[in-house]
This record gives structure tokens, sequence and C-alpha cells, in this order.
């Protein structure tokens, strides 16, 4: 098991990132405020630090479950990428219509570019994930 995470370090990272986040989105029910109506009821909804939740555990279990799957790999990354592509996506609105809002999008944007990057280091192989 031990091996497992020293070979896919980064995979392990992004998944506890994900739950992390996913456990601070149900914590924090009113996090978002903008825009009013249904969508921040929506944003605010404990289903989406649900969703963050399960893309962290898919990441912890394709790297404990033996990281041999290419397409299960490449299908996390992808849902990692637009999950936390439309977070920073969402905190920046937040920040440019409420001016000095407090959002961290640019930390969860780098998150977002580091994602891809794994994502584009991915060997169709099944070497270096």
């Amino acid at each position: 098991m031990w091996q497992r995470i020293k070979d896919n370090p980064q995979h392990e990272v992004l998944g506890l990132l994900h739950i992390g986040t996913g456990i601070f989105l149900v914590n924090h029910d009113n996090y978002f405020r903008w825009p009013p109506g249904d969508f921040l009821l929506f944003a605010n909804d404990d289903w989406v630090g649900f969703w963050f939740m399960l893309v962290g555990l898919a990441y912890l279990l394709w790297v404990l479950l033996g990281a041999k799957d290419i397409r299960w790999n490449r299908a996390i990354l992808v849902l990692s990428t637009m999950t936390m592509g439309a977070l920073a996506t969402y905190q920046l609105l937040h920040w440019v219509a409420l001016g000095t809002d407090i959002m961290p999008w640019m930390s969860n944007a780098a998150v977002t570019a580091f994602i891809i990057l794994l994502a584009r280091g991915s060997d169709a192989d099944g070497g270096d994930h």
C-alpha cells in the first residue's frame, strides 16, 4: 500500500485536497453569496461538497487498487479538472461581482492547472501516472 502511495503522490494529494474541499463546502452552507436565486441554492447545497468528496475518493481508490487502469485515471483527471475549474471560475466571478469578496480563486486555478499538467504527463501505457 505504501509503495502505491509513493508511486502516485500527486494523485493522493489531489484526492485529499478534493475530500477536504468537499468537507469544507458541506460544513459551510452559505459559503457562496452570489448570484441570488436558484443557482445560489444549488451552489450551497451539500451535494456539491459530496461531489468533491466523491472525486477525491476516486483518486484514492485508484491509487490503493493498484493504479493500473489508464481509462479510470483519465476519467478522474477530467472530472477533477472540470470540478476544480468550475469552482475557481465561480470564485473568480464572486470576486468580480462583489468586489472585495474573499474567495481563493487563484489557488484553485493553480490546482486546476496542476491537474491539467498531471493529465498531460500521464503515460498511455500505464507507466508514469
